[in-house]
């Protein structure tokens, strides 16, 4: 096929303007090599860096078409730092984290579409809409990410206040499967208790 080539050769081109240090290229070959050692691919994209509703289609093209869905695919507002190259850039506006969520859950419907950085920037409304066009996960915890991010005691009472309840680790179906035996071996770990629970 033709359009994947040559998404590859745009996202490249695209890719030398935010970052010298490797291609995007380089960042599908390191995915590949993720998921043939049997890790859990955790693999989605930035908004806000310049780019267009073509290249937000072309990111979830790539993406949903791989050999296999990521087992986590995260939804990044960018967060604009001062000093850095995008400090002026806009702020993501919410109908396009609203309609990337959505796209990527159509795309990949076994995959946990994260929201990540750029959350604590959206009200409780909006993040509420954010779920309710796809999303099934958040990052929380104050140093989960290099921005600011909110505190677990916080999202679990607004997850409350929505009725939803938490997954624990491990327990998305794509993730136990690539991850199930070798959590086996460790005492504690969901799947180590689950097995010790049928044993009994």
């Amino acid at each position: 096929m033709i359009f994947p080539k040559v998404l590859s050769q745009d996202c490249n081109q695209w890719n030398s303007k935010v970052i010298t240090t490797r291609s995007y290229d380089d960042r599908l070959e390191t995915i590949s090599a993720v998921r043939d050692a049997g890790i859990s691919v955790c693999s989605g994209g930035i908004l806000g860096l310049g780019e267009t509703d073509s290249d937000r289609i072309g990111l979830i093209y790539e993406v949903s078409n791989m050999p296999e869905h990521p087992e986590s695919f995260p939804v990044n507002a960018l967060v604009p730092i001062e000093g850095t190259p995008l400090e002026k850039n806009d702020r993501v506006a919410h109908h396009t984290l609203l309609r990337t969520i959505a796209t990527a859950r159509i795309a990949m419907p076994q995959t946990i579409i994260r929201l990540a950085a750029g959350r604590q920037t959206l009200s409780e409304a909006e993040q509420a809409m954010c779920f309710m066009a796809g999303a099934n996960a958040v990052f929380t915890g104050e140093q989960m990410l290099t921005t600011p991010c909110s505190p677990w005691d916080e999202d679990k009472a607004m997850m409350s206040r929505w009725g939803l309840e938490g997954m624990r680790s491990f327990e998305q179906t794509g993730v136990a499967m690539k991850e199930g035996s070798r959590l086996e071996a460790v005492p504690g770990s969901p799947k180590s208790e689950s097995t010790a629970a049928q044993a009994a």
